[in-house]
């Protein structure tokens, strides 16, 4: 953006600042109890879909670029993705049965399969 890392590094300071004086003041809690509960769950749903997006299926190799529609599906038969996809299958299964730490457990499963 065309800034040095000092600047942006103050302008993190100021901020930090900025919400210190808001919690202090209470505005900021009183700002949380104006929003909806509704939009408070579309912003964290939102947040987690674009999470979802970047870090695992682009990574994974399910979704690729496009220029047409930004976003196509990928090879979803090469192996990062099969395996991405089981994963996700086995953690899915682990997560219905209730399984104490499932998500864990599928990290540690896939991981086990790549060795």
């Amino acid at each position: 953006m065309g800034i040095s890392w000092q600047v942006a590094l103050g302008c993190v300071f100021i901020d930090g600042l900025i919400l210190v004086v808001l919690t202090l003041t209470r505005f900021r809690q009183a700002l949380i109890d104006a929003i909806p509960a509704s939009i408070k769950y579309g912003i964290a749903c939102g947040i987690g879909m674009l999470i979802a997006l970047i870090i695992g299926f682009i990574d994974a190799g399910l979704v690729v670029g496009h220029p047409a529609t930004l976003i196509t599906l990928g090879d979803v038969l090469s192996p990062p993705t099969l395996l991405a996809i089981f994963g996700l299958f086995i953690t899915s299964i682990l997560l219905i049965m209730n399984i104490k730490g499932a998500i864990l457990w599928g990290i540690r499963f896939l991981y086990l399969k790549t060795i």
